[in-house]
């Protein structure tokens, strides 16, 4: 499930089943993103890791590094972290 909507093909969703996907993955992170960001701006700095797929355990090691200094030089990518779903 993603954002509460299961993993579909192209050839399987709808065009409603993608509005409810757009609203709920894109706007809310967005509006989440938005929220903290302006908390960090205050406290002068921060990250944000958006994670949608995959267990705590499955993703945890990517967060800590892109959390910690160690990826402060880090911007704007996307790490695949997805047993290897997109590979397929």
């Amino acid at each position: 499930m993603v954002g509460g909507h299961r993993l579909l093909t192209p050839e399987e969703i709808a065009p409603h089943e993608w509005d409810a996907v757009i609203a709920t993955n894109l706007r809310g992170t967005f509006l989440c993103c938005r929220s903290v960001g302006r908390v960090m701006l205050d406290q002068g700095g921060g990250a944000i890791v958006n994670v949608r797929v995959g267990e705590p355990d499955d993703v945890v090691g990517a967060v800590l590094f892109l959390a910690s200094d160690a990826a402060r030089y880090v911007t704007g990518v996307t790490i695949a972290v997805d047993g290897g779903w997109l590979a397929r």
